[in-house]
């Protein structure tokens, strides 16, 4: 009941769909949460072996201060053809976080698409996620010839305020053209329809971008001719739908925006709701209706206005860019210019106002550049470009989500088996292996969903979602998506030229003697107890004569656990610690973590059992009461190969992203040993550092013994327009 209730008054209160309509029908202003998430990466070309180093902080649009609305950001690593590489998930607290994406041996060469979001921005998509191009490289794979080029090929993405087209409305569709290596490419191109009329020209600038007006027929398909180097590709628009809305922006001489909604018929007389930074109500009358928005209704920098339907659904969306007012000069000031070999070096920051800033130091080559300066948009034309194509995929995310308020939270659907009818009371667990292991439970609500909040854990995304033991087989779970849906890119591959081979070679021993010495990052303790504490007694079952069955090892030396055997199988009563006497019901048994049926265990051997944890108490556990756990622990930890029951579900969830101890970033251990190699290239890396009252602060590292040129990259964190990152070099010889 405490788990629904929560979910209750999170859900009712923050999201921003049906019932921030209801309040305000009821005449109660509601300002819609929104976030912006900003981040930072510690460098841009990794090989495997390293560890890729984030950080994040979160804001208001309303207010551009700290929000601690969510608690949990996803972090998402994708290859050039669009495959999910690497998931995690950063831990936010008081609005900000960070944590290191490990790069296994298993990660390809290739060029990766780093991207990072909190759920609530799933609403409005991909524009405002913190995305970045990584560059990594599994020396498994030998440097390829430099001639290579790309398949003959070319992608198109189209853009929609509405993410369709809408009959008899007047459409405006952005349009992005890359090659097969997702570069921006020059094109012309004809729009035509299925009777083969002209309709439009275009010619791409500004990064490969393009926009025309379109007003299509109900029943009639539309596509693009696309020239490129003397040849003709042709790509469909999105189908025509007979209802929604469309919406122009418009800068307005007030310094605000002017919108105008256009509908169709069946919204005639309907009330609607645009969201930018505040809420703003309007009526659709003979099929269209007009917001002016001030200065004041718009937030700062780069942000969705979104178009609500009576209903509270997204009909459109569309970015927009709000100058503002804050401007923080960026001052990078190293003592001096050389340094030695294992030298200290003290940074001057200065940014004229109290501002938090991230801080990296990293050795450049032909490999690795400094952070690639932010393109200002050299007129009007390739702004408004820029934000037509930045996506408004709204008809993909209309599920439900819920902010990540307390950590991860998973919603799942529980239905009875044969049917959709929802399975309200059923109390299902979630389990992820690991040590410790995660081990969860939610009951379902009268719709059948329930809502898991797991505690963090590290090792492994892997989870199990079942259903009671004692009801294998008669329900069906099925997991809501966590991650926005992976975005459908042309399929390319990053190509090594032979004289990249020395510097690779650098970067490679630098990775192998980190790890090899232990110079590279401390990682911070994490909390290794189970859920259920500390137990009262633990069994390693090796030290103990080794039976083949566990009846026998219950029998023999484990007094806390009584088996019995009846008609239904067996049972297990536990002796009750608190009042020395035997409890009357069976406890809650787990298998590597995982809630198991007695009967199933007693079939395993007692040779693949390796621990025995014992809790003689009481033990309540949501909205479930167990009378004591045994949790048994197997070599291998997987079940000793058990199946799992009837109608559980397999995912993989985020596993958190682990926090370095910020001290070993400036100074590692064994750096100061001058008896130990030190390699390191990254010689420091802060991810989110703050100046005094006056805008200065001051950072001190040690250089290593790898000559060369080092930059010192700073950006700044949480601001809606961001700065410019300001890059000094300085000299390590």
């Amino acid at each position: 009941m405490r788990q629904r209730l929560r979910y209750f008054i999170l859900h009712f209160a923050l999201l921003p769909l049906a019932m921030a309509a209801q309040a305000q029908l009821a005449g109660s202003p509601v300002l819609l949460p929104q976030q912006r998430l900003s981040a930072a990466v510690n460098k841009h070309f990794f090989v495997t072996g390293e560890t890729i180093w984030l950080g994040a902080i979160t804001t208001a649009l309303n207010s551009g201060k700290a929000s601690d609305l969510e608690r949990a950001a996803f972090v998402e690593l994708l290859n050039s053809r669009g495959q999910v590489a690497l998931r995690g998930m950063i831990a936010l607290r008081d609005s900000r976080g960070y944590g290191g994406l490990f790069l296994p041996a298993t990660i390809a060469t290739d060029r990766y698409l780093l991207r990072v979001y909190t759920a609530g921005q799933q609403v409005v998509g991909p524009g405002g996620f913190f995305s970045t191009s990584l560059t990594i490289v599994n020396p498994e794979q030998p440097p390829l010839e430099p001639n290579a080029t790309p398949a003959d090929s070319v992608g198109v993405q189209f853009f929609t305020t509405s993410g369709q087209l809408v009959a008899g409305l007047g459409n405006t569709v952005g349009v992005q053209i890359t090659d097969t290596w997702g570069t921006p490419i020059e094109a012309a191109g004809v729009v035509l329809n299925s009777r083969n009329d002209t309709l439009a020209h275009i010619t791409t600038c500004c990064g490969g971008r393009a926009g025309f007006q379109l007003r299509p027929q109900a029943g009639m398909q539309y596509r693009l001719e696309v020239s490129h180097q003397e040849k003709l590709y042709s790509r469909y628009l999105p189908a025509v739908a007979t209802q929604g809305m469309v919406m122009q922006v418009k800068a307005a001489a007030n310094g605000g925006a002017d919108v105008q909604v256009a509908a169709s018929a069946n919204f005639n007389g309907q009330q609607v709701f645009l969201h930018s930074r505040s809420l703003h109500t309007g009526m659709i009358n003979n099929g269209s209706t007009t917001f002016q928005l001030t200065a004041a209704d718009l937030p700062e920098g780069t942000a969705p206005i979104l178009l609500y339907d009576g209903g509270g659904k997204i009909q459109a969306q569309r970015w927009w860019h709000q100058p503002g007012n804050r401007t923080t000069i960026l001052a990078v000031t190293p003592g001096q210019q050389r340094y030695g070999k294992r030298q200290t070096v003290a940074v001057q920051l200065t940014t004229g106002q109290p501002t938090e800033v991230a801080v990296s130091v990293f050795r450049v080559d032909s490999l690795q550049h400094p952070v690639p300066e932010r393109v200002k948009a050299p007129d009007r034309e390739a702004k408004e470009l820029a934000l037509l194509t930045m996506g408004t995929e709204v008809q993909a995310v209309q599920n439900q989500w819920l902010p990540q308020r307390e950590g991860l939270l998973l919603p799942v659907r529980i239905t009875h088996a044969g049917s959709d009818l929802p399975a309200s009371g059923v109390t299902a667990s979630l389990s992820v292996p690991g040590k410790p292991f995660a081990f969860v439970q939610a009951t379902a609500d009268s719709a059948g969903i329930a809502w898991f909040n797991p505690p963090p854990f590290y090792d492994s995304g892997a989870a199990w979602i079942q259903p009671p033991v004692t009801a294998s087989g008669r329900y069906r779970i099925a997991p809501f998506p966590l991650f926005y849906p992976v975005p459908q890119v042309p399929e390319g591959r990053l190509y090594l030229p032979k004289a990249w081979a020395p510097q690779l070679e650098q970067h490679l021993l630098a990775a192998q003697v980190q790890e090899a010495m232990g110079t590279g990052p401390v990682a911070a303790p994490i909390d290794t107890t189970n859920f259920y504490g500390k137990p009262d007694k633990v069994y390693l079952l090796d030290n103990y004569t080794r039976f083949p069955l566990l009846e026998e090892v219950l029998r023999e030396y484990i007094p806390e656990v009584v088996v019995r055997r009846r008609a239904d199988g067996y049972h297990f009563r536990v002796f009750d610690e608190s009042y020395r006497r035997q409890f009357e019901n069976d406890p809650l048994v787990l298998l590597d973590g995982q809630p198991v049926a007695i009967n199933e265990l007693m079939e395993l051997s007692a040779l693949k059992i390796r621990r025995l944890d014992v809790v003689g108490r009481r033990y309540v556990y949501g909205t479930q009461t167990y009378e004591g756990v045994l949790a048994w622990y197997t070599y291998t930890g997987d079940r000793a190969g058990l199946p799992p029951p009837a109608g559980t579900a397999a995912l993989n969830l985020p596993p958190q992203l682990r926090q370095p101890v910020l001290a070993s970033m400036a100074l590692p251990a064994g750096a100061a040993d001058r008896h130990t190699p030190d390699q390191r290239l990254q010689l420091f890396w802060a991810p989110y550092l703050a100046t005094d009252q006056s805008g200065k602060a001051t950072v001190r590292f040690q250089t290593s013994d790898v000559p060369g040129r080092y930059a010192i990259v700073v950006q700044t964190m949480g601001e809606a327009e961001g700065t410019k990152p300001a890059v000094v070099y300085f000299d390590v010889e």
